[in-house]
């Protein structure tokens, strides 16, 4: 068993390099500063932030942030995640984490490109920030808003990682089926070739001899 665990591991980490899965992504260009103050704001939870947003975000993503209690958050739609704001009130959260995103979008539309420091301090805000909603429940609501924040957090941090974290790029599930199925068949390869090398039980002298024991 645990040898076909290994296998599965290795299998996803050869495809993950073959694919340039977790090579962060550098720009040569210095990023843009505008961009750059407003994720600092944001994901320091500066009082100002709402005031450090690009004067053209508007016209370059199409929208215009809107204002919430917990500083500037996406104006439109829910929660990007595919399960949705979830029982435990994600949505603002998603929703500013949008904006985090869009912010890089901009840079990069700009032609100034933000470090992988941006979208690792984006990602760090939102694990923070579905996590301090759990401390506002009850016992009995707790656990589950812990789990569900934590696999939030886990599916943001893995997909940033897999990105490079560089612009956040949307992508259809079709796109990441080719290679995580490569990686289950490098994993099913590598598991029969590991179960074919293994040595079977060592004859007896019994057996060699053909006398019973």
């Amino acid at each position: 068993m645990f040898q076909r665990i290994l296998a599965l591991a290795a299998g996803f980490l050869v495809v993950a390099t073959i694919g340039g899965w977790g090579h962060e992504q550098r720009s040569e260009v210095s990023g843009q500063p505008r961009a750059a103050q407003a994720i600092r704001a944001l994901t320091g939870d500066q009082p100002d932030a709402a005031s450090r947003m690009p004067a053209d975000f508007d016209r370059v993503m199409g929208y215009r942030p809107a204002v919430a209690a917990t500083g500037p958050t996406r104006a439109d739609g829910g929660c990007s995640s595919p399960f949705g704001g979830t029982p435990y009130h994600f949505s603002p959260d998603c929703r500013q984490h949008d904006l985090g995103y869009d912010l890089l979008r901009y840079a990069d539309a700009k032609g100034q490109p933000l470090g992988p420091w941006a979208r690792k301090a984006v990602d760090d805000r939102f694990a923070r920030q579905t996590r301090a909603h759990c401390h506002d429940l009850g016992p009995a609501h707790w656990f589950g808003c812990r789990a569900m924040a934590g696999l939030y957090t886990v599916m943001v941090q893995f997909n940033s990682w897999r990105q490079g974290y560089g612009t956040p790029v949307v992508e259809p599930f079709r796109t990441l089926a080719l290679p995580i199925g490569a990686g289950i068949g490098v994993a099913l390869l590598l598991g029969l070739r590991s179960g074919a090398r293994r040595p079977g039980p060592f004859p007896t002298e019994a057996t060699v001899s053909g006398v019973p024991a």
